[in-house]
């Protein structure tokens, strides 16, 4: 009888599009919570932002599976309209068990006087629901890309994932950043999130001409121009 349940537990997984990972992980990052008190709404885009630039920079880890970010958030967003509120702690990880992650990343960020930004972040096992490992790291807002790095490689520590030198290596240099393109990149995103396509475009290459090797904004101008063409 457990062995018949078994089977049928992989055949769903299999069906639902779920692959079983031998040493792999896999992870799921929300879109991270905006706690900054000074100019709050200026920095809210960062929510996405700041949640597509960490799963890009896991994305490149071999051993690692990340959930996509837009498919988990749908999830959520529909929840949530269902629900006519707040989505609770507990109800991400049913969504992210759902998706097949082992682990989900919970941030936030506050953006303080001075041009300094801080980020935490919260490892929760699925299984569980317990907290792994909780992190966090404190900087200048021009180094937001090292600081994601940074606390990927934290997180993949936590998690006992190894890495190749290379990967090593990636995670410890990170290209400065000005904050305002990272706000319009995470602008953009909104706006692709929405489906709107244009408007997404506008924001990505606005900003391109503050940080021409902005490689995320460039690799999202490319993703528009797929979907556009797609389209037609």
């Amino acid at each position: 009888m457990k062995f018949c349940f078994r089977i049928l537990i992989v055949n769903f997984l299999l069906f639902a599009g779920l692959a079983i990972y031998g040493d792999t992980i896999t992870l799921a990052v929300l879109d991270f919570e905006n706690r900054s008190f000074m100019n709050a709404d200026a920095y809210a885009a960062l929510s996405q932002g700041l949640a597509e630039m960490m799963i890009t920079e896991l994305s490149r880890i071999e051993s690692v599976k990340m959930v996509e970010r837009r498919r988990m958030q749908e999830m959520l967003d529909e929840l949530k309209m269902v629900q006519s509120g707040l989505i609770s702690e507990s109800t991400s990880i049913q969504v992210g068990k759902m998706l097949g992650a082992k682990n989900l990343v919970f941030g936030s960020y506050m953006v303080m006087p001075g041009d300094k930004i801080r980020i935490d972040l919260r490892i929760v096992e699925v299984e569980t629901g317990s907290v792994v490992k909780a992190e966090e790291t404190t900087g200048k807002t021009r180094q937001i890309l090292s600081l994601i790095k940074k606390l990927s490689k934290k997180l993949l520590d936590d998690l006992s994932v190894r890495l190749t030198k290379s990967e090593s290596k990636m995670l410890d240099s990170g290209k400065t950043l000005k904050i305002e393109a990272v706000v319009l990149f995470s602008e953009g995103l909104s706006f692709e999130d929405q489906n709107q396509l244009q408007k997404a475009y506008s924001q990505y290459k606005k900003a391109l001409e503050i940080e021409p090797e902005f490689q995320q904004a460039k690799d999202a101008i490319l993703r528009i121009a797929e979907k556009k063409r797609q389209m037609e």
